[in-house]
C-alpha cells in the first residue's frame, strides 16, 4: 500500500487549483478514536458541519483513498454537499459480501479490519455485510465518481469496480497492473487524481490539459521502463 504521506504534494496545489483542502484520516486511523461502522459515513458530514462557516463546503469534492472511498461514496449517497469522489482501491459491496473472498484476505487486511470495527480477527469473515453500497445507492448518484483499480490488486475484488462500471452513470475507471493501491505508480496516481479532480470539477483549460499531457506521458514511461525489464529479464513492479 502506498503511505499516506506519498499524497502530501496534493495538498500544496490545492491552493492553485483554486481550493481549500481538509485532512482527516479514517475511523480508528492514527488519533481518530471512532469505530469504522456502517455509519461512520456520517463523519464526513460532520467535518462539512464544522467548517461550513469557513469554506464553501457546497462544493466539496472528495479523494478518499482504500476504505475510506466506500465512505465518501455512502455519504455521497446521502449529502449533496459532495459534488464528486476520487478513490484508488475502495471496497464496494463484494468485498464486504463474499465471504469466499474475505477468507483469503491477508492476515494484516483482517487485523487492520478487527482494530478498525473495535471487534475480533474471528469476527471479520462473514461479518461485514452491513457496510456492502447497494446498486440502487450507487445508481443514485448524480456526481462525477473517478475510481483507481489495481489489476492484481490482493484485497479488493475486481467485481467491486465492476459494480460501479454498471451502476454509476458519471464514472471513470483507470487500472494499474499493480497490487493495492498501486505503490508502483505513485507519479500516475497523483497526476490521475489531480486531472480527475479537475474534471470532477468541470475543469477544462490549459491547467486541465497540461495535467493530461503529463499523465499520459507518465503512462508511457513507465510502460517503456516496463518493457525494457522484461527484455532484460529482470523484474519490475
Amino acid at each position: 500500500m502506498t503511505i499516506k504521506e506519498q499524497w502530501a504534494p496534493m495538498l500544496a496545489n490545492m491552493r492553485r487549483l483554486g481550493m481549500a483542502g481538509l485532512v482527516t484520516r479514517d475511523a480508528r486511523g492514527w488519533r481518530n478514536t471512532m469505530r469504522y461502522q456502517p455509519d461512520s459515513w456520517r463523519m464526513l458530514s460532520g467535518l462539512l458541519d464544522a467548517v461550513a462557516d469557513r469554506a464553501d463546503v457546497g462544493q466539496t469534492h472528495a479523494i478518499a483513498l482504500s476504505f475510506a472511498g466506500q465512505m465518501a461514496l455512502r455519504c455521497a449517497v446521502a449529502d449533496t454537499r459532495i459534488r464528486g469522489v476520487v478513490t484508488v482501491g475502495a471496497p464496494i459491496r463484494e468485498f464486504f459480501t463474499d465471504v469466499v473472498w474475505q477468507r483469503q484476505l491477508p492476515k494484516v487486511t483482517i487485523h487492520t479490519l478487527a482494530h478498525m470495527t473495535g471487534t475480533k480477527p474471528d469476527d471479520i469473515v462473514g461479518g461485514l455485510d452491513g457496510w456492502a453500497l447497494t446498486g440502487e445507492q450507487l445508481a443514485s448518484l448524480d456526481i462525477p465518481v473517478s475510481y483507481g483499480a489495481s489489476l492484481r490488486d490482493e484485497i479488493i475484488p475486481s467485481a467491486d469496480w465492476q459494480l460501479l462500471r454498471d451502476r454509476v452513470k458519471n464514472l471513470e475507471v483507470i487500472e494499474f497492473d499493480d497490487v493495492h493501491g498501486s505503490p508502483s505508480h505513485t507519479a500516475e496516481m497523483q497526476l490521475w487524481t489531480a486531472r480527475s479532480l479537475l474534471r470532477s470539477r468541470g475543469l477544462r483549460n490549459l491547467q486541465s490539459a497540461m495535467v493530461g499531457v503529463l499523465l499520459g506521458a507518465q503512462r508511457v514511461r513507465h510502460a517503456g521502463d516496463r518493457f525494457g525489464a522484461l527484455l532484460a529479464g529482470r523484474p519490475h513492479r
